[in-house]
């Protein structure tokens, strides 16, 4: 078959036209990210709502540093603030905190364990918020394995109470509030994703794919009501997930909770995605690269530390 003479040069054009694109798409996402992140100033919610009027901010889990620092800074802002937690001893220390920080702030202690009977828990839940204007919802309670496995290793129950509380809980809350949110105008909701929802990973199946369906379902909520004026984002965690003990810590990937909320809290309403440190977003983007290689490498680290294990046993 004959190749026409000019065949070559106008496949490089088209190469040349992609490559230009993407590189201008990039380079527009790293302005926007940077006039984000350092340019404009910090989202302060309870500013978006009516001074005169009672509003509360609902956190479904305390039962980690992340959950906690969602409650003290949010109450510091000037919400009242309802909170979820199977313990009563972290339920009567977070109370303690937020009197000691505002006492005019109201706080509702919820005591439920999202891992049992879902439809019994939810009819709790929804007695207990009835009568308050929640319009912030923080999703953040998660079930993380306790070990690293094989998906035909892991038992089904744990599985199971995974999807439950990543997924179950999050669809049941949203469906819960949106409808005041309508009602009073708008609200915000936040769910705790996690930057493995990217491509997934492996021995950690389950959890992974729970975060993805965290993030599209997110993205989905985003544009179905935003003429509402309800924003949805979903927070992109990297080593600050405070639950992936394997992760070098280093400082510049795994900053405190305090500061991992103050930040997040700053990009609400500015997109369906935050990842609020600029190493996280650049990681996203290298591990988006070259999953392959860092997929590698994490095989490669479990093999190790069944190897040690073994050693250990």
């Amino acid at each position: 078959m004959l190749i026409p003479e000019n065949f070559s040069p106008l496949l490089n054009l088209i190469f040349y036209i992609n490559g230009g694109i993407v590189a201008l798409w990039l380079f527009i996402q790293f302005c926007l990210y940077i006039y984000k992140q350092y340019i404009r100033s910090p989202t302060i919610l309870r500013n978006k709502f009516p001074k005169e009027e009672e509003v509360w901010a609902a956190i479904t889990s305390i039962d980690d540093e992340i959950g906690k620092e969602y409650t003290l800074q949010l109450a510091k802002q000037g919400f009242n603030v309802a909170v979820f937690s199977d313990s009563v001893s972290r339920l009567t220390k977070i109370c303690d905190l937020v009197a000691e920080q505002d006492p005019k702030t109201k706080i509702k202690i919820i005591k439920v364990d999202w891992t049992e009977d879902i439809d019994e828990t939810f009819e709790t839940v929804k007695n207990e918020l009835d009568g308050l204007n929640v319009q912030v919802l923080v999703n953040n309670a998660t079930v993380f394995p306790e070990k690293t496995d094989l998906f035909h290793e892991t038992h089904i129950e744990d599985d199971l109470k995974m999807v439950q509380v990543n997924i179950d809980v999050v669809v049941r809350m949203a469906k819960l509030l949106i409808p005041s949110m309508i009602t009073k105008g708008g609200g915000y909701i936040i769910n705790m994703s996690s930057w493995i929802m990217w491509n997934g990973l492996p021995y950690l199946s389950v959890y992974a794919g729970t975060k993805k369906f965290l993030a599209n379902f997110s993205l989905s909520l985003h544009f179905e009501y935003v003429k509402e004026k309800i924003k949805t984002s979903y927070v992109l965690p990297f080593c600050s997930d405070f639950k992936f003990p394997y992760f070098l810590k280093l400082g510049f990937l795994s900053p405190s909770p305090q500061m991992y909320v103050k930040k997040t809290l700053g990009l609400v309403g500015t997109g369906y995605r935050i990842s609020p440190f600029f190493s996280h977003w650049l990681l996203e983007k290298i591990i988006n690269q070259n999953f392959g290689i860092f997929n590698w490498l994490h095989n490669k680290w479990y093999k190790r530390s069944i190897n040690k294990e073994k050693k250990n046993d």
